[in-house]
């Protein structure tokens, strides 16, 4: 949608913060050919620890 309307280098990217960041990281480890860049600020790498 976005390549339709507006010129783009091509390249995705993804990012987020707190429990979005966690999802970044975890995208990128498990899914790393999800995105060419990835950007997690101040990711919740704690959650899971119990």
């Amino acid at each position: 949608v976005i390549e339709a309307n507006y010129r783009t280098s091509g390249a995705d990217a993804m990012m987020g913060e707190s429990l979005a960041g966690l999802f970044v990281a975890e995208t990128f480890l498990k899914y790393p050919e999800t995105a060419d860049r990835y950007i997690a600020i101040s990711p919740s790498l704690w959650w899971d620890f119990g």
